[in-house]
């Protein structure tokens, strides 16, 4: 007993139909029809109607009510591949997701994110120091927050930085785009944004010019 969905492309111009199973799987079938009129009306084809909505509302849940985190994981089923008399099953081979020499996952940050990998001056403690974006952030439940955009703007995106120390921070796209556009010139250059020091003072413990050098004790003279 099943649910049909909906059509699914086939071989050649044959049509085949999306059937949702009573286990919540949903697979490929060509041969697959609907009730007729006298079974529509028929108690033993409604309470098999019945019993199959409250089996896929068990795994699945309602429009209003979805199912729970733990009875998602535990839904998580093999993919049932199709197959008939014609055609064999089209299994994938299961690959491992690349590692480095130290076992740790590589390849995990979108190539086309023009942000990783940047260099970036931005406050840290009480200083300014230079940073490296090295990846997008990952919330508790395991997926990045905001979405990518081109436009600094409209990315919002939240990355991590890391400092020289090993400290990693989080920071939005838009502060990481403001620090790096404020560090540059129109041809990339990095900038310092101060131009010259108009005006300053030495408190009491300040060495004066005619103190700024010393002798020591085999006689030279030094700063």
């Amino acid at each position: 007993m099943g649910s049909v969905l909906g059509p699914a492309k086939g071989e050649g111009n044959e049509m085949a139909q999306w059937v949702l199973k009573t286990n919540g799987n949903v697979v490929p079938r060509r041969t697959v029809r609907p009730l007729n009129t006298q079974e529509l009306h028929s108690e033993e084809e409604r309470t098999k109607r019945a019993v199959f909505d409250e089996l896929i509302e068990r795994r699945w849940g309602t429009a209003m009510s979805p199912p729970s985190s733990t009875q998602q994981i535990k839904n998580q089923e093999d993919f049932e591949s199709y197959e008939d008399d014609d055609e064999t099953p089209r299994d994938l081979p299961e690959i491992n997701d690349a590692v480095d020499i130290n076992g740790k996952a590589i390849d995990q940050q979108p190539a086309y994110d023009q942000i990783i990998n940047c260099e970036v001056q931005l406050q840290h403690g009480s200083k300014l120091e230079r940073g490296r974006v090295v990846k997008r952030a990952i919330g508790p439940d395991g997926t990045t927050a905001g979405e990518y955009n081109e436009n600094p703007i409209l990315n919002s995106v939240v990355y991590e930085v890391e400092f020289p120390d090993g400290d990693v921070q989080e920071y939005a796209a838009n502060v990481i785009a403001e620090n790096m556009l404020s560090q540059v010139d129109s041809d990339g250059y990095s900038l310092s944004l101060i131009q010259g020091i108009v005006d300053h003072r030495s408190n009491s413990s300040a060495v004066p010019k005619s103190e700024k050098y010393i002798i020591t004790q085999s006689g030279q003279r030094r700063l």
